[in-house]
């Protein structure tokens, strides 16, 4: 090879101030995303609560995960004297305002001293707007004390 000769490979290239800054940039962007990840899954996870919801399985059997694949296969199980006002809007039938009408019957009675107001499907019939046909509908999906 001669000085003049261009043929051979093509000298390493020096990254410049910009793209050291920019891989930094994409770097710090990245970081920042997994953080914000991380917090909203422990957000939701901390919201659910251990006991509020659970699945059906054989006795015996670890609990099964309400998420993911096989989310179409468990069936939710929610105590209505214990769940949140989000829980109970995943029960077919039940919105924001009948959530809200469930946890002010509940908190009334529990004022009165009954702890644990609902516990049988029947005590269901206390909230305003619910009637026997509602309570068919997710009678499936609640867990009670009777």
């Amino acid at each position: 090879m001669t000085d003049g000769d261009t043929t051979g490979p093509p000298a390493p290239r020096k990254p410049s101030r910009l793209d050291v800054t920019w891989r930094r940039h994409n770097l710090s962007a990245a970081v920042v995303m997994v953080i914000l990840a991380a917090g909203l899954l422990t957000t939701s996870l901390l919201q659910r609560g251990p006991d509020a919801m659970k699945s059906t399985h054989a006795p015996g059997d670890a609990s099964i995960p309400l998420h993911g694949e096989k989310a179409s296969q468990a069936v939710l199980r929610l105590d209505p004297n214990t769940a949140t006002a989000a829980q109970l809007q995943l029960l077919p039938e039940v919105g924001p305002i009948t959530a809200r009408k469930i946890i002010d019957t509940r908190e009334a009675q529990q004022r009165n001293g009954i702890d644990r107001p609902f516990r049988r499907l029947s005590d269901l019939n206390k909230v305003p707007g619910i009637g026997d046909k509602t309570i068919r509908r997710f009678a499936e999906h609640l867990e009670l004390p009777e």
